[in-house]
């Protein structure tokens, strides 16, 4: 009985979440206008590609010291999309990496991005460079690439771990436009200190969306929406009924 009332209140709150997102997705789908907050990190993306063409010059991209974790899967999606703008106005992209699993994963990327676009001729094989597998090695070489190959712009999405500092005090020494990204608290003084724009937690994770306009992502990211509201509904209510002493349903659903 006991793992009964334990398992009851997880089911009916997997079967409401699922609900909400197959809801919002199947709505998003049939046309559903869906308004997002523009950030203005992402945005940025697209001036610095603009930028670099302008200047005649190269832009720089690396995912740090990231294995495949979440965050390396949304790094991914920006990833793609730079790529995609990059091979549509002619600029030149240089991806470099520290994890040989990621390094393949990124070639993929950037090579389909290219021969999907209307000028799969400007794919190079050497956009995406492998540097050193140490974080403080692969720090020193992805600045001396961008400092050799006179790059215009530096986004930065993912982990750095102890090489944080090193390489965004360095691209704002060498003069870049930096955009940087993560989820680590630890990261985001450095970042804030030295690069242009800063993607914050969550604004990694939800550009695929705002990038790609993807109507599957749009109605996803609209149920998360959907879920905090919810959430934060949930607990403001167990508070109020918690203190005028009513435990019940907080007791049911806490099995």
């Amino acid at each position: 009985m006991s793992n009964y009332g334990t398992s009851l209140p997880v089911f009916l709150l997997f079967i409401v979440i699922a609900s909400i997102y197959i809801y919002n997705i199947v709505r998003v789908r049939k046309g559903l206008a869906v308004r997002i907050r523009p950030i203005r990190g992402l945005v940025a993306i697209d001036e610095a590609v603009g930028r670099a063409v302008e200047m005649g010059r190269p832009i720089h991209f690396t995912l740090g010291m990231s294995r495949f974790f979440s965050d390396t899967f949304a790094a991914f999606a920006i990833l793609r999309h730079l790529a995609m703008k990059c091979a549509e106005i002619g600029a030149y992209p240089i991806i470099t990496n520290s994890v040989v699993t990621v390094h393949l994963a990124t070639e993929e990327i950037v090579r389909s991005a290219y021969m999907s676009s209307n000028f799969p001729d400007r794919y190079r094989s050497d956009m995406v460079r492998f540097i050193a597998k140490d974080p403080f090695a692969y720090a020193v070489g992805a600045l001396d690439v961008m400092r050799s190959e006179n790059v215009s712009a530096n986004i930065m999405i993912g982990t750095f771990g102890p090489a944080t500092l090193l390489m965004a005090e360095g691209g704002r020494i060498l003069n870049l436009y930096q955009i940087a990204g993560t989820d680590d608290l630890e990261q985001l003084p450095f970042y804030f200190v030295s690069c242009d724009y800063t993607l914050i937690g969550e604004e990694i994770y939800g550009a695929g969306a705002h990038l790609s306009g993807d109507r599957n992502v749009l109605g996803s990211l609209r149920g998360e929406d959907w879920l905090r509201v919810g959430i934060i509904a949930l607990i403001l209510t167990f508070t109020v009924l918690t203190s005028f002493g009513i435990d019940g349903p907080l007791l049911w659903f806490s099995g």
